[in-house]
C-alpha cells in the first residue's frame, strides 16, 4: 500500500495494481479485499475507465479478452470460439 499510495494519481496507481496482480494474484486479491475503499475505485470505476482509454499505452501482459467497437460485428464469431466455451465472467463497459 505504501508504494501504491506514493504514485501520484489514480492511473499511475491503476497501472501499478494490474502489475501486482499480474506478479502476485493472491497479494493483488489481498490487497485489494483489504482496503476496498481505497483500491476499488482504482481497479473499477472510475479510474478503470482511464485505463481503458490508455491501454495502448500501458498494456503490458494479456489478461482476458478486450473487443472494441470496430469488432462488433465480429463478436458472435469470436466468443463462439471453441477457447470461450468455459467463460466464468463478462464485464460490459462503455462509455
Amino acid at each position: 500500500m505504501e508504494a501504491m499510495r506514493a504514485l501520484p494519481g489514480g492511473r499511475d496507481r491503476y497501472v501499478f495494481l494490474r502489475g501486482l496482480q499480474d506478479a502476485n494474484e493472491t497479494l493483488f486479491y489481498a490487497l485489494v479485499t483489504r482496503n476496498l475503499e481505497e483500491t476499488l475505485p482504482l481497479v473499477y470505476t472510475p479510474v478503470v475507465g482511464e485505463g481503458c482509454q490508455a491501454f495502448s499505452h500501458i498494456w503490458s501482459k494479456p489478461r482476458g479478452l478486450f473487443l472494441s467497437w470496430p469488432h462488433r460485428e465480429r463478436i458472435r464469431d469470436i466468443l463462439g470460439h471453441p477457447r470461450f466455451d468455459n467463460i466464468e465472467a463478462i464485464v460490459v463497459s462503455g462509455r
